[in-house]
């Protein structure tokens, strides 16, 4: 998923550049088509499901929905993906902005091999460490990343912020997934995936929408410094010890 979403936006900066984003939505309209198509050949098991179970699902509870012990790591999750879609909404046009377009579409090329290069050892860390001390320094690479980005004055620099948020973003959502799913019960462990990935995206469906009226008003610099000052400040308040 997290190679996804770096390999994707690459995709869609290099077609824009050397062809019309008639050409991105069709070639997006063909994936989510062929996706369609390979899911109809999917075997999934049957679930069985009790006559109990079938009486208690015709009364609508919101637990039924949601995992209240996954929330408020799904809240943390959504504050960092709302910021990460500045990303998303208008790298390509800060890049023309600083007259850096050729180096712009290796950017997320760079952001996939440092993520790639991380989780490994990531998964190991969280393992032998615990989620605090391996998601506060992911915090703080993730906003000087976006600090980078906001200054950005040549290629190399701008590479540089991509690593950083590469490392933060990529690795702090695979580790706020875990921490969503450990401290689920047993029997919930499904509903809180779900529960982490809603605010996931809804995080990335609004916020190209909030970040839009934002940049009415600002700078590109100014926004993705604030973005910086977003993942310092609120990210700190959201996170608890969760152990």
């Amino acid at each position: 998923m997290n190679v996804a979403m770096a390999i994707g936006p690459f995709i869609g900066i290099f077609i824009s550049g050397h062809g019309s984003f008639h050409i991105v939505f069709l070639i997006g309209s063909t994936i989510t088509l062929t996706d369609l198509i390979e899911v109809l050949f999917l075997k999934v098991q049957d679930v069985e499901i009790s006559v109990k179970n079938m009486k208690n699902s015709a009364r609508f509870n919101w637990r039924d929905y949601v995992e209240p012990e996954a929330l408020p790591i799904s809240v943390a999750v959504f504050a960092i993906t709302l910021a990460y879609t500045s990303l998303v909404a208008f790298l390509s046009l800060y890049a023309k902005e600083i007259n850096l377009v050729n180096v712009s579409s290796f950017f997320f090329i760079v952001y996939t091999i440092a993520l790639l290069a991380s989780l490994p050892f990531a998964g190991r860390w969280f393992d032998n460490f615990g989620e605090n001390r391996l998601t506060y320094p992911l915090i703080i690479c993730l906003a000087i990343g976006f600090l980078f980005l906001s200054q950005v004055h040549s290629g190399i620099l701008f590479l540089v912020s991509g690593a950083l948020i590469g490392i933060g973003y990529g690795t702090i959502i695979s580790n706020f997934q875990a921490i969503a799913i450990q401290q689920s019960p047993r029997n919930r462990k499904a509903l809180a995936a779900s529960s982490f990935f809603i605010l996931l995206d809804l995080a990335n469906a609004v916020g190209p929408y909030f970040m839009g009226i934002l940049i009415e008003f600002m700078s590109f610099r100014y926004l993705y410094l604030n973005v910086a000052i977003w993942n310092d400040r609120l990210y700190s308040n959201l996170l608890c010890d969760t152990r």
